[in-house]
């Protein structure tokens, strides 16, 4: 087993031109390499997709992806799957987005093949100082089967008799609410700073081996100065099949997550090409497995518009 999980140089190329003054367009390509440590069933695995973006004047923009994954187990075997993500944004109210979406998964997982999530999320800048908003998910998998054991008990006068009955229960929804509260604090001495604060409820409709609800708090910084900018976040708490970035990324296997950091500097090279490299680290927990895995990813990609 492998003791890190590695996302090498993802490289992604933007393109972007107008068409008509006033749509603009722009794709990117990249790929990754990971690895995990302390998994019983995972070794490594890589991901590749493309990323594209329609901007339409000033109050509108659709953004869509295709994402190819493929997971070796240890031992033998491999999970392939196919992610498809579409996102609607409107900014025609001062200060506002609006964004509503889904995302379709196709995967070897049988347990999660077909499923579908509905995104949707709201948030307003006030005065370039703050922003507030909230987002939610409802993902359903349809092919998810949970066996669940129910007991009666029968009583006749002094005497009671208890049963057991095991029967199976087709289809998991999940639903995700993440308010979100940001600062901006421009012109520091380091340069300009935004604090964001983001929580996470996720709620199951059944128990698939780690309870039905959870909850987690989310701290990000980024800071901009000249030419650079740095990110760092870190989340606590508990997670499971987490829906984020508006709805590109899915955690649709079942695996408890427990805590994450990271962070990424980025080198803007020129006013159309930029350099970014970074380290984040992810803890969760799996289905008898006694003990925790980690992934750690390492990453640097690059950028280019024209």
């Amino acid at each position: 087993m492998k003791n890190l999980k590695y996302g090498i140089l993802t490289f992604t190329v933007f393109a972007c031109s107008t068409y008509a003054e006033d749509i603009v367009w722009n794709s990117s390509f990249y790929g990754s390499y990971f690895d995990y440590s302390g998994s019983v069933v995972k070794d490594d695995g890589y991901t590749g997709g493309i990323y594209g973006y329609v901007g339409i004047g000033l109050e509108h923009s659709i953004e869509g992806e295709i994402d190819y994954t493929k997971i070796n187990y240890l031992g033998s075997g491999s999970l392939k799957q196919w992610d498809f993500t579409l996102l609607y944004t409107n900014y025609s109210l001062q200060g506002s987005k609006i964004r509503i979406g889904g995302h379709y998964i196709s995967s070897d997982d049988r347990a999660t093949d077909g499923g579908v999530v509905l995104y949707g999320g709201y948030e307003q800048t006030v005065d370039k100082t703050y922003d507030w908003g909230v987002d939610g998910a409802l993902s359903y998998y349809d092919n998810y089967s949970i066996e669940k054991t129910y007991m009666r008990t029968v009583t006749r006068g002094k005497r009671s008799w208890t049963y057991y009955t095991t029967a199976s229960v087709n289809g998991l929804y999940v639903f995700q609410v993440s308010p979100k509260l940001g600062i901006t604090v421009p012109s520091t001495q380091i340069g300009d700073i935004y604090l964001e604060t983001r929580g996470y409820y996720i709620g199951l409709s059944d128990d698939v081996g780690f309870g039905q609800h959870f909850f987690s708090v989310e701290q990000n910084i980024s800071v901009k100065y000249n030419e650079f900018s740095i990110d760092m976040y870190g989340w606590i708490g508990e997670q499971e099949f987490a829906v984020k970035k508006y709805g590109f990324a899915v955690y649709n296997l079942s695996e408890k997550y427990r805590y994450g950091f990271g962070a990424s500097v980025r080198y803007n090279v020129s006013d159309n090409s930029f350099v970014s490299a970074g380290i984040r680290k992810e803890n969760f927990k799996e289905i008898d497995n006694p003990s925790s895995a980690d992934t750690t990813t390492l990453f640097a990609f690059g950028g280019i518009t024209f």
